[in-house]
């Protein structure tokens, strides 16, 4: 439907494809793949582009991201949302509860999905574990999953009493349903804005022990081992808890785990600036940290990424580092910041890349594969691992509250057909 296009010498990475790994053109309209022959052997017919040999894919999945909508429109809209994961390359995002209301009910679920059907990116609810994400109650973890919840947890706030983590496990397993728990021993900001580090203590920030974040993933092992079932956790953003991770995943646990794109990039370093956009939960963490997350992402620790992000309206950011709210935009910019960490340094290629953000992540959620193909209609982007990344910039407060907004980041991501809204 719609004018057709032809995209000539392009790159299939995706590994599901019958093309994978070839250079291919492709003849394309508004609903459909039309044609798909080897590069150059497709004659011109309306609109032509050259690929110049860049990646072509179906779309990443987003294991977690904060949505605005229901409920806080003065951070932004459903509309906002969806279209920021589409120009930043998502297909599928796992949106977290804390909406309002939250995601603790089969209605409010069923609410998301039906009013998130009409964009190109698929937007699939995680059902809150808690009523009311108060970590007292179990929801109606049956009844959630029926609406169209494909996780359960409570975003990112930890369940602490063990029983519960236990019972929510033992109910949860006859559903085949994976339950998230973030690594954080409280439910509220904590004191400490910073990682306690000597950078961040000469700087004079409130800290907090890096080792929480392991001694978070021992308590969850401890539940797992008890209860069994599905255990999903993260994001881990220190080498003590990666380490504790393998540890587990090597005894046997079904205990998958993800990370973000923030904690591969970016260090306490960046506090010295005392700029909002930095102040994160979990906090930034050691570059060796980070080096230890990206040869874990490399390796195939994690089975994805959740952007971990976060609408925030300018009140919330242009404040004191400790005052402001945690997180930022990170859906536009995250394939540029994994691209330059993993790629730019030879630790992966980009296909290896994409099949890091694809595949596993699709498993742990029971979500179909896409394949590109004739007849395919999904969601498609090209992807560029050598173009300077431009930041996003849809209103005023991205430019203060972007945690990547002064990185030179390399890559960029550019979908196929244009984003459609009802």
């Amino acid at each position: 439907m719609g004018p057709r296009h032809l995209l000539t010498n392009v790159w299939v990475v995706d590994a599901a494809s019958p093309w994978y790994d070839q250079r291919v053109d492709v003849r394309y309209d508004g609903a459909a793949v039309l044609e798909v022959g080897p590069a150059g052997t497709l004659s011109p017919e309306g609109p032509t582009t050259d690929g110049n040999g860049e990646g072509l894919t179906t779309g990443f999945v987003d294991l977690g991201a904060e949505c605005p909508e229901p409920g806080n429109p003065h951070r932004g809209t459903l509309a906002e949302f969806a279209l920021e994961a589409y120009l930043g390359g998502f297909a599928d995002v796992l949106v977290e509860p804390q909406t309002s209301p939250a995601l603790d009910t089969p209605e409010a679920v069923a609410y998301l999905k039906a009013a998130a059907a009409a964009y190109p990116v698929r937007l699939h609810p995680l059902g809150a574990l808690t009523a009311h994400l108060g970590g007292e109650l179990l929801a109606e973890v049956a009844r959630l999953q029926a609406a169209g919840a494909l996780a359960l947890g409570d975003g990112r706030l930890p369940t602490l009493k063990t029983g519960l983590l236990e019972r929510a496990l033992h109910y949860t397993t006859p559903l085949d349903l994976p339950v998230f728990q973030p690594l954080a021993l409280q439910r509220t900001w904590p004191a400490g804005v910073a990682h306690e580090s000597p950078t961040t203590v000469a700087l004079g920030l409130p800290t907090s022990p890096a080792g929480q974040e392991a001694d978070a993933l021992a308590r969850a092992v401890a539940a797992l081992n008890y209860a069994g079932g599905r255990l999903h956790v993260g994001p881990v953003t220190t080498a003590d808890a990666l380490a504790a991770l393998k540890a587990a995943q090597q005894a046997g646990f079904a205990l998958t785990a993800h990370t973000s794109p923030l904690y591969l990039m970016l260090t306490d370093a960046e506090l010295a600036s005392f700029d909002a956009r930095y102040h994160l939960c979990p906090p930034l963490r050691s570059q060796a940290d980070a080096v230890a997350l990206a040869q874990a992402f490399a390796d195939g620790t994690f089975v994805g990424i959740a952007t971990h992000h976060t609408p925030v309206c300018t009140e919330e950011k242009v404040a004191d580092f400790s005052a402001a709210r945690p997180g930022g935009p990170v859906l536009h910019a995250a394939f540029a910041a994994l691209n330059t960490v993993v790629v730019g340094s030879g630790l992966l290629t980009l296909p290896e890349l994409v099949q890091r953000l694809t595949a596993p992540a699709r498993q742990l959620l029971g979500l179909p594969t896409p394949v590109f193909e004739v007849g395919y209609t999904g969601p498609l982007f090209r992807l560029s691992t050598t173009e300077a990344y431009v930041p996003y910039r849809p209103k005023p407060v991205y430019a203060h509250a972007d945690p990547f907004g002064e990185l030179a980041l390399v890559g960029r991501v550019t979908p196929l057909r244009p984003f459609t809204q009802p």
